[in-house]
């Protein structure tokens, strides 16, 4: 069965989402999908309403009369109230960090691995620059051993998967075989417990608290797999799009690069959508919504609506302000959300310094829906696409 309006992972929709979701917005902005089971929401204030209203729209899925094994019960699943001392200790773990010194690995992570690639007549951006430098800032922050062997690669690509099972029910149990690898890695990080690492932060804020083992376990495989993720996604979608938009790495410098930042978080959105389900009877715009049933907020449509945006299918490096859903919103907006930008900065402030970037062949994606990422990107800092000759008649 497929959507007759929207499915997400069609090579239409991989390619180039967005014109999909400007007709959902503009037609049908409250859209039942069959094949998911759940409401799309594409308009920002819908997107936003949600992602506020705790009460009437549950993130944890216990509350709707979902069994949740124990050991998938996380930080970030747990709704308020319960879920505010928690958020606090983690919030506290994170801003424990040198900034400076996070900000100055970072951009030498960034540096020493861009530099000899501009020496090359290709590459693929997303083997040779995305998937290392994602899982070596990855190791530094939490406080890890690289693994090797593309073992997060593959840990997220499993996760990936399995949350889209509402599209292809056969990938359910996918994100369930890679958990004992991820458990393992977060096991290893609990046990080593290095001292400018998330683990040893998380461990000293909840080390006289009740919360239990499990909990912490099960929140910093979430954490680890969304850090490694998104960052993998960013790379690739960032470079792409200065690929495509040769004209906007000018007037990107020193003075308005938080704002760029910002604006790339905006126009890529590389965490595509999130869910939440109804506690009880509601409505969205003149939708009747019944308990129970779900809705899916796409942040890459609301990220895009012009009611919000001005000129939104633009990249406006400049832009200000800039109220995207790139985070989510509301009490489970993304904690990581200061590193996130810390990282796309420093991503940004290394590419003004390198040639322009040519793509060098077609980019591919997997087929994943709710996030967006690239699995191949062939490009070079030098050597333009030849034009081919006009034939002649």
């Amino acid at each position: 069965m497929t959507d007759p309006i929207y499915n997400p992972i069609s090579n239409e929709a991989l390619k180039d989402p967005y014109p999909i979701f400007s007709y959902l917005r503009q037609n049908h902005p409250v859209y039942w999908h069959e094949q998911m089971k759940s409401w799309i929401l594409t308009r920002y204030v819908d997107c936003r309403d949600v992602l506020t209203d705790n009460d009437t729209w549950a993130r944890d899925m216990r509350r709707v009369g979902v069994d949740v094994p124990e050991e998938y019960v996380t930080m970030q699943s747990i709704d308020p109230p319960s879920s505010l001392p928690l958020r606090a200790g983690f919030n506290s773990a994170l801003h424990s960090f040198d900034t400076n010194r996070i900000s100055e690995f970072v951009n030498d992570t960034i540096h020493t691995l861009l530099v000899p690639l501009a020496e090359r007549d290709q590459f693929c951006f997303m083997h040779d620059f995305a998937l290392t430098a994602s899982e070596i800032i990855t190791c530094e922050v939490f406080g890890l051993e690289r693994p090797g062997n593309n073992e997060f690669h593959e840990i997220s690509y499993g996760i990936a998967l399995q949350m889209d099972s509402g599209l292809m029910p056969e990938q359910r149990w996918e994100g369930r075989k890679v958990a004992p690898r991820l458990r393992a890695i977060v096991d290893q990080g609990f046990a080593l417990r290095k001292e400018n690492g998330l683990f040893a932060a998380v461990v000293r804020e909840f080390e006289n608290t009740d919360w239990s083992h499990k909990l912490m376990q099960a929140s910093m495989d979430a954490m680890l797999n969304a850090a490694y993720s998104t960052m993998y996604t960013s790379f690739g979608s960032f470079a792409l799009t200065l690929a495509q938009h040769p004209q906007v790495l000018p007037q990107i410098n020193s003075d308005n690069l938080s704002l760029a930042a910002n604006e790339f978080l905006r126009y890529t959105s590389p965490a595509q959508a999130t869910s939440r389900a109804a506690t009880k009877e509601t409505r969205i715009g003149n939708v009747q919504i019944k308990p129970f049933d779900r809705a899916i907020t796409m942040f890459a449509a609301a990220n895009r609506d012009p009611e919000v945006f001005v000129n939104p299918d633009e990249l406006n490096v400049n832009r200000a302000p800039n109220p995207h859903l790139s985070f989510g919103f509301g009490p489970h907006m993304c904690l990581g959300a200061r590193l996130a930008r810390l990282i796309s900065k420093q991503f940004l402030a290394n590419m003004i310094n390198m040639p322009q970037l040519y793509i060098k062949g077609k980019p591919k994606y997997f087929r994943t829906a709710t996030l967006r990422w690239l699995e191949s990107l062939p490009v070079s800092f030098q050597n333009p696409p030849a034009i081919s000759p006009t034939k002649e008649k």
